[in-house]
């Protein structure tokens, strides 16, 4: 199935899971231990001339910084997701 993103405009796209509920203790390695389960995860490069290549997990945050339960993962694969 397709991720939905919140908010106006919604977006379907196919490789990624939009992940709502999520304790507010919830990390970016939790979340590539569980859904790297399931498939294999997107991997991007960051941001830099030396920068690694990480999986595509997008973990949403308030105003304040903090982690709202909400977050974006993509997968290499669309059946994955």
């Amino acid at each position: 199935t397709m991720a939905d993103f919140p908010g106006e405009g919604r977006e379907e796209v196919p490789d990624t899971v939009f992940v709502d509920g999520l304790f507010k203790e919830c990390t970016e390695k939790d979340l590539i231990e569980y859904f790297g389960g399931i498939g294999i995860l997107k991997k991007v490069r960051g941001k830099g001339r030396f920068a690694e290549k990480k999986e595509k997990i997008y973990l949403y945050t308030d105003s304040s910084g903090g982690f709202t339960g909400q977050a974006k993962v993509t997968y290499e694969d669309p059946e994955s997701a």
